[in-house]
């Protein structure tokens, strides 16, 4: 699945190669093609540990309890692809336009693991106190977000600020420069399952499908679906396969899921849960009962003293 980088027009790289489908007479000719793109993981992250690549047992359990966050405040960012990965994008759909004789882009949709700056314009801007509202991440931050419903799916799920790399090196530009592309799928942000149309592209998420990460409730993990047809891949369909959906409502383990579904690593993430009705609401009623206590307390011993 991932061809030797540089053994052909269509791999690059390590994680970035195109797979391309051949119609179903036999006739050999390109319908459509899926291309991977490695999108990197942290900008120009500094090693850690000793200088030789050690880590003691407590820095390894502090990495191992918030290790994105680890990662993130010791690099410069998350990562994007590289430029040769985002010049190749375009030149792979001129390879294909040449093998099917036509010099055609063929439809196409891209995979890779961070989103890119594009991904924000699938949200609107609202003020801080509106309810379920995601602040922004990084660049971002000091704005908060909810899903732009004009432009996004039914369906669509916004859980966390998008995470995508601090600087926009063009990649959407040069997908739709390049012709053929017509939607580009990542992950990376455990709690968003949306999917977008901007700039002429579907920008879409599919969360974590696992329960030994961080993530949303039980029920919102999953994985996505995508249908193509052979006459006009542009048409797909994608829908989530929740564990909701397919197994139950609860896991075996909710206790965890609950931990990972609220915890918060820094203020943003304290900011986030605060515009969550259900906690705010339960953080009013333990402190309208906390006070309740207190002034019982308060008045038995006004009345011992009299």
């Amino acid at each position: 699945m991932n061809p030797v980088a540089g053994s052909s027009p269509l791999a690059l790289e390590p994680g970035t190669f195109a797979l391309p489908i051949e119609a179903s007479d036999g006739s050999g000719r390109i319908t459509m093609s899926v291309m991977m793109v490695n999108s990197g993981d942290y900008a120009d992250t500094a090693d850690a540990g000793d200088g030789n690549g050690r880590q003691s047992v407590t820095e390894y359990a502090k990495y191992a309890a918030n290790s994105r966050g680890w990662d993130l405040a010791d690099s410069d960012g998350y990562g994007t692809p590289s430029p040769e990965a985002v010049e190749w994008l375009k030149r792979v759909q001129r390879e294909l336009g040449r093998r099917n004789g036509d010099g055609q882009a063929v439809p196409a949709i891209a995979f890779q693991h961070i989103p890119p700056q594009e991904f924000y314009d699938c949200l609107r801007e609202v003020p801080a106190y509106t309810p379920n509202a995601v602040e922004g991440a990084r660049e971002f931050a000091g704005h908060c977000y909810v899903l732009d419903r004009d432009v996004c799916r039914p369906g669509s799920r916004l859980g966390e600020a998008i995470g995508c790399a601090d600087v926009n090196v063009g990649e959407v530009d040069a997908l739709r420069e390049a012709g053929g592309y017509f939607a580009l799928f990542c992950g990376h942000d455990h709690k968003n399952s949306f999917v977008g149309h901007v700039h002429d592209i579907d920008l879409g998420y599919a969360p974590t499908c696992g329960f030994e990460c961080y993530g949303p409730k039980s029920r919102f993990r999953g994985i996505r679906l995508f249908e193509f047809r052979e006459d006009n891949p542009m048409a797909y369909v994608t829908r989530m396969l929740t564990w909701g959906d397919l197994v139950g409502r609860y896991s075996s383990n909710e206790l965890r899921v609950f931990f990972e579904d609220h915890c918060v690593t820094d203020l943003i993430g304290v900011r986030n849960e605060l515009r969550r009705p259900q906690v705010s609401a339960t953080l009013l009623g333990a402190g309208a009962v906390t006070c309740g206590a207190i002034g019982y307390a308060v008045r038995g011993l006004l009345r011992k003293s009299q």
